[in-house]
């Protein structure tokens, strides 16, 4: 349910329209509301107990209005939220991180999209150890971000031992050599995942060769 814009320089009036709004799905894409918007949907989201799905796309929300979401939306006592795009906000290291921790407690979220946040390799391993431990969550979107060679080792040992995940996206990224390897074993010795896009990477002819057969 797409509602008004909720840009307006204040971060207050953020809080009064999510809270009892009466929907189960809010669209806030492209406000621009920032560290203060965000922190302020984040308290009205900590006591939610109706929204159900959320986009915040593209509201240079940055890491410290991430770390403020991932303690909001994650806790383990909010059980309402299923759905969560941050996209389009360069979170960084420092949002990547609070997010995964958060994360692999939380037995509710069932799709995180994290498109285009500067994620890199460093990122990649906080959220592969995440999902590792998470047992709910069956879509996850990395695409667009800088993960490497070794992003691509450590979320290829997570595909190993999850068994949850069904859709997983890491498009556009930069994963290669020993990664693209590791992808390739993941996902073969993986058997929940029915939808992975690895497009646009540098992953080489013999894993190509060995996506194949998977």
């Amino acid at each position: 349910m797409p509602i008004r814009s909720f840009y307006d320089g204040a971060a207050g009036s953020c809080l009064d329209g999510v809270s009892g709004l009466g929907s189960t799905y809010v669209d806030l894409r492209h406000h621009s509301m920032g560290e203060k918007g965000a922190t302020a949907i984040a308290h009205a989201l900590a006591m939610n107990f109706e929204i159900k799905s959320i986009d915040l796309t593209d509201n240079f929300i940055e890491a410290p209005g991430g770390e403020q979401l991932a303690l909001a939306v994650l806790q383990p006592t909010n059980k309402t939220l299923t759905s969560i795009n941050l996209s389009d906000n360069k979170l960084g290291r420092a949002g990547i991180e609070a997010f995964s921790e958060q994360l692999a407690q939380n037995d509710s979220l069932l799709e995180l999209f994290l498109r285009n946040n500067k994620i890199d390799d460093e990122g990649a391993e906080e959220v592969a150890k995440a999902l590792s431990a998470n047992t709910t969550c069956t879509r996850v979107d990395l695409s667009h971000n800088a993960i490497g060679e070794k992003g691509g080792i450590y979320l290829g040992g997570m595909l190993i031992t999850n068994s949850d995940l069904r859709m997983f996206d890491l498009s556009w990224n930069s994963v290669h050599g020993k990664g693209a390897k590791a992808l390739s074993e993941g996902l073969a010795a993986n058997r929940s995942v029915t939808s992975c896009n690895l497009g646009w990477n540098s992953l080489g002819k013999n894993t190509l060769l060995s996506l194949q057969s998977v």
